[in-house]
C-alpha cells in the first residue's frame, strides 16, 4: 500500500471543510424563497403544483440556520422526481459562493490526484474508468445543433480531464479505425470488453486518422458541447456527406457504449425516408465518427425564423405529416427519440424533412442505465420527470412543436407557465389557438394530453382524415422554401466564407505534421 501523498492529504482536508456547515448567505436565502414561491401549494386543487417540496412546508423567513433539502423530499404525483431539472437551483439553496468555489476546486483536485497517483499499484487499474453516472447529467441546453445533443458543461469538463498517453492506452481506446456496422451490434453488447480489429493492418506510425486520410474537410456545419459536424467530400468517390466527430475520447467502457447507442439507433431506422440516413460509423483514438447524408437546406427552426414565425396551416399539416411518418418509423423500430424540436428537423433538397440528432435516443423498453437525459425542457413530456421514458414522450414533444409552429408563441421552459401546459391547461395559449381551425386546435390538445396512456400513437395519427389532402401531394411541404433559398444563393455574391473550400488530408498534415494520437 502506497503512503499518502501531500496531494491526497490536502484532498482529505478539503473534504472535511466541504462537509462542515456553511452559513446561509442572503443570495441563498433569496434563491430558497424564490423557489418556495414558484413551487408552493396552490389554493386551487385542480392546479396543484407539478412539483411539491415538503421541505418548504415549515420554512421560517427569519430562521438563520442552514436548511438542507433531501434528495427525496420532492415528488411528482406521489412518485419520486428526477433531480436533474432542479439540481442547480436546489443545490444553490444551501451553498454560498465560497462553498461552490471549494467544490469546484475539490473536483479538480480529485482528478489531479488520480492522475498523479496513476502508477500506484492500488490505483493503476482504476484511473481510466472514473464513473460518470447518469444522475450527474443535467438536461441539454436549448441552443443545440441539428446533428447532436448538447450536454451539461460539468459532464463535458469531466470528460475533457481524461487524457491517455500512447504508452498507457486503456483497452477501450484503439489507435486503428474500428468500423461500427450493423453486424457489430448483433455480435457485441454493452458488456463486451473487446474491440474487434483487423490484425493484418499495421498501425500508422504517423497516427494519421482514417478521417484525415480518406476525406477532404469543408466548412463546419455546427458544433456542440461534445461533438462537431463537418461538410466533407470522400476522396475516392467525390461523394459529399456530413461527418460528426466527438470532441473528447471515451472515458470508459460504459461511456463508449452510451455513445454507440446513437449509431445503433440510426441503423435501426436506416430504411426510413423521414430520418437522417447513416452512411458509416467508426471509432478511432477513442473518438466516435458518424457519417450521414447531407441535408444542406438547414433546419425547421431556420425555416420558422425565415418566415418570422408565421406559417400557413396547409404547410403546417404537411410538415406534421412527414414528421409523423418519421416518428412512426422510429417507434416501429422500438426506439424513442426524446429530443424532437425544430432545430433537430432537417430539410433536404426536395423540401422534405428528416429527423436528426439521435444523441439521447433510447431503445424501448428503456433500461435506465442507458438513458442520457430528458431532452430540451421546452418540448419535454411531463412523465420524463418520473423517469417514464417511452414512445408517448415523442408524441408530447410533437404536440409542443406543433403548438409553437401553429401559434408562433415562444414556449416556456420553466416556471408556472411551463407547469400549466404540463397539466393540460392552455389558458395562456387560448387566444392564439382560437385563431386556428378546429381540426388543428383539437389535434394540438390531443397530443398534449398529460396522460401518456391516453395519447394517440403515431400510427393512429397517420390514419386521421385530416391527412387525406396531404397524402395526395407528391412534393415536399417546404419545396418552395428550398427554391427560394436556391434563388437567393444564386443572386448573392460569393464570399470566401460561403465557398465550398475543402482542406485536403495533405494540407491538414502540413498544418499539424505530428498529430497527437488522441
Amino acid at each position: 500500500m502506497s503512503q499518502p501523498t501531500a496531494a491526497s492529504l490536502a484532498f482529505q482536508e478539503e473534504r472535511k471543510r466541504e462537509l462542515s456547515p456553511t452559513p446561509t448567505t442572503e443570495t441563498s436565502k433569496r434563491a430558497r424563497h424564490k423557489l418556495k414561491s414558484i413551487l408552493s401549494d396552490s389554493s386551487d386543487e385542480d392546479h396543484a403544483p407539478l412539483i411539491s417540496l415538503e421541505a418548504y412546508n415549515n420554512i421560517d423567513d427569519d430562521e438563520e440556520d442552514e436548511e438542507y433539502i433531501d434528495d427525496h423530499t420532492y415528488s411528482i404525483s406521489g412518485r419520486p422526481a428526477r433531480r436533474s431539472l432542479l439540481s442547480d437551483l436546489l443545490s444553490s439553496l444551501h451553498q454560498d459562493d465560497s462553498f461552490t468555489k471549494r467544490r469546484r476546486s475539490l473536483n479538480s483536485s480529485a482528478l489531479g490526484i488520480l492522475s498523479n497517483n496513476a502508477h500506484d499499484d492500488d490505483d493503476e487499474d482504476e484511473k481510466t474508468t472514473l464513473p460518470i453516472t447518469r444522475s450527474s447529467l443535467r438536461p441539454p441546453a436549448d441552443e443545440v445543433d441539428a446533428f447532436f445533443t448538447s450536454s451539461n458543461t460539468d459532464y463535458g469538463r469531466m470528460r475533457q480531464q481524461h487524457h491517455y498517453s500512447q504508452t498507457d492506452t486503456p483497452a477501450f481506446i484503439t489507435h486503428r479505425p474500428h468500423f461500427i456496422t450493423l453486424t457489430f451490434f448483433q455480435e457485441f453488447g454493452p458488456h463486451s470488453r473487446t474491440i474487434p480489429l483487423d490484425s493484418q493492418k499495421e498501425e500508422d506510425p504517423l497516427h494519421i486518422t482514417y478521417f484525415d486520410r480518406e476525406y477532404s474537410k469543408g466548412h463546419k456545419l455546427g458544433s456542440g458541447e461534445h461533438s462537431e459536424v463537418y461538410y466533407t467530400r470522400r476522396l475516392s468517390t467525390g461523394d459529399v456527406s456530413a461527418i460528426k466527430k466527438s470532441k473528447s475520447p471515451f472515458t470508459g467502457w460504459e461511456d463508449r457504449w452510451l455513445q454507440l447507442i446513437e449509431v445503433e439507433n440510426l441503423y435501426k431506422v436506416r430504411f426510413s425516408e423521414r430520418c437522417l440516413g447513416i452512411k458509416s460509423a467508426w471509432e478511432e483514438n477513442g473518438h466516435l465518427y458518424i457519417e450521414t447524408e447531407l441535408c444542406a437546406c438547414g433546419t425547421l427552426q431556420d425555416y420558422f425564423d425565415y418566415k418570422d414565425r408565421k406559417i400557413l396551416e396547409d404547410t403546417i399539416w404537411g410538415i406534421f405529416y412527414e414528421i409523423l411518418i418519421g416518428i412512426n418509423d422510429i417507434h416501429e423500430a422500438n426506439v424513442a427519440h426524446l429530443d424532437l424540436k425544430p432545430s433537430n428537423i432537417l430539410i433536404d433538397n426536395n423540401g422534405s424533412i428528416k429527423i436528426a440528432d439521435f444523441g439521447i435516443s433510447i431503445q424501448t423498453p428503456a433500461e435506465m442505465r442507458w438513458v442520457k437525459g430528458e431532452g430540451d425542457r421546452k418540448y419535454m413530456a411531463p412523465e420524463l420527470l418520473r423517469e417514464d421514458f417511452d414512445k408517448p414522450a415523442d408524441i408530447y414533444s410533437l404536440g409542443m412543436l406543433l403548438l409553437e409552429l401553429a401559434t408562433g408563441l415562444e414556449l416556456p421552459e420553466k416556471g408556472e407557465p411551463w407547469e400549466l401546459i404540463r397539466f393540460g391547461d392552455l389558458t395562456h395559449q387560448e387566444e392564439e389557438l382560437s385563431k386556428l381551425t378546429p381540426e388543428l386546435s383539437n389535434m394540438i390538445r390531443c397530443l398534449l394530453n398529460r396522460d401518456p396512456i391516453i395519447r394517440p400513437t403515431a400510427k393512429e395519427l397517420l390514419a386521421s382524415p385530416e391527412f387525406v389532402k396531404v397524402r395526395k401531394s407528391t412534393e415536399g411541404p417546404l419545396l418552395s422554401y428550398v427554391q427560394e433559398l436556391e434563388k437567393l444563393e444564386a443572386e448573392a455574391p460569393k464570399t470566401h466564407e460561403h465557398q465550398d473550400i475543402f482542406s485536403t488530408p495533405e494540407s491538414r498534415i502540413m498544418e499539424n505534421p505530428y498529430p497527437s494520437p488522441l
